[in-house]
């Protein structure tokens, strides 16, 4: 918390994330990639970018908002779980945080490892 939840701002990002990640891990998520701003030391970031891995996710149990990707993700950013994006199948299982992460924004993606 004290590495990213310095202030009100940042603090209610995390509480989004952790909503998104009890998602995921319900549904048999293991992995999860952060990136943008929130991962920066920028005081007030816009919002958090995350990539989940779809490996071993039971996708009749995911809650559909995390699969919701429709009008700039407006349904995530109604439930406060901002920028959450499955991996394609069709890559593989580092490509989102290797080629979407880096190029978009910079090396200093950090990853989740989740256990149930």
């Amino acid at each position: 918390m004290e590495r990213f939840g310095w202030n009100e701002r940042r603090r209610r990002l995390i509480d989004g994330l952790a909503d998104a990640l009890v998602l995921l891990v319900e549904a048999g998520c293991r992995r999860v990639w952060l990136n943008g701003s929130f991962v920066t030391t920028k005081d007030e970031p816009g919002d958090f970018d995350a990539c989940w891995d779809q490996t071993g996710v039971d996708l009749g149990v995911l809650d559909p908002v995390l699969l919701d990707l429709s009008a700039g993700r407006a349904a995530q950013k109604a439930r406060s779980v901002a920028n959450c994006s499955p991996t394609s199948p069709s890559e593989d299982r580092d490509s989102c945080s290797q080629s979407s992460f880096r190029t978009i924004a910079r090396p200093d993606v950090k990853a989740l490892s989740l256990s149930t």
